[in-house]
């Protein structure tokens, strides 16, 4: 999911190819311009990206008195665990 917020750069630089593309505007735009709305996209897109991974990964419980945070993460690689879709001793 974190890939399609980086689609959200293409409204920045459909920006730009429409202020470059037609001659009038292109004399009337400065840089700055054209570098503050890809600016802040990528910024947006960067936080939102560590908030949806931060969330999707973090779990605060309660029980009790006690809180206590649980972080999930998985192992990059299969490292040959039985389950339910690959049996042990299976091939």
């Amino acid at each position: 999911m974190s890939g399609i917020l980086w689609f959200a750069l293409l409204i920045p630089f459909i920006l730009a190819g429409v202020l470059l593309g037609i001659p009038s505007l292109r004399r009337m735009t400065k840089w700055w311009e054209l570098a503050i709305p890809v600016a802040m996209t990528v910024i947006t897109v960067l936080i939102c990206q560590m908030i949806a991974i931060s969330s999707a990964t973090r779990d605060k419980e309660y029980w009790g008195h006690l809180t206590g945070y649980i972080v999930h993460e998985e192992p990059a690689a299969y490292d040959g665990e039985c389950s339910e879709t690959y049996a042990c001793g299976q091939t």
